[in-house]
């Protein structure tokens, strides 16, 4: 079956909607079929120039998922360590944000550190379990 076939059918829901199950059986309700992202076919990649870890806090949201799980909340206000990822190298620095609205600092031996202009893919490493772990 053609893909562009594929997706007409989805865009404009030419399908029976009532009884649509994820593979484990759980009902899917579509709430919005949204639009295809023409800019990316289906085995597309999106390389980054710098990759910026930074690790942040996480609480729990306050409500479950639709699985029963607990839903967790990322609190990006404060500090916490950094990790610039740039042309083979990486910068251990320090990331502060005062306030949701602030602008993100980095700081690296006292110096302020400037992300490098390009393709950025920021992560936002959980505290506690996660890690940053990189090799040559």
């Amino acid at each position: 079956m053609n893909e562009s076939f594929l997706h007409y059918l989805w865009q404009f829901q030419y399908f029976d909607k009532k009884d649509l199950q994820s593979v484990e059986g759980e009902p899917i309700l579509v709430l919005k079929a949204g639009q295809l992202n023409s800019n990316a076919g289906p085995d597309d990649q999106f390389p980054a120039d710098t990759v910026l870890a930074l690790q942040v806090e996480v609480g729990d949201a306050g409500y479950l998922d639709p699985a029963g799980n607990y839903v967790p909340e990322t609190h990006f206000v404060g500090s916490g360590p950094a990790w610039l990822f740039h042309d083979g190298r990486v910068i251990r620095a320090t990331w502060t944000k005062d306030k949701l609205t602030s602008t993100l600092s980095l700081e690296a031996k006292g110096k302020t550190i400037t992300v490098p202009a390009g393709h950025v893919w920021m992560e936002l490493v959980p505290a506690g379990p996660g890690n940053v772990t990189w090799q040559k």
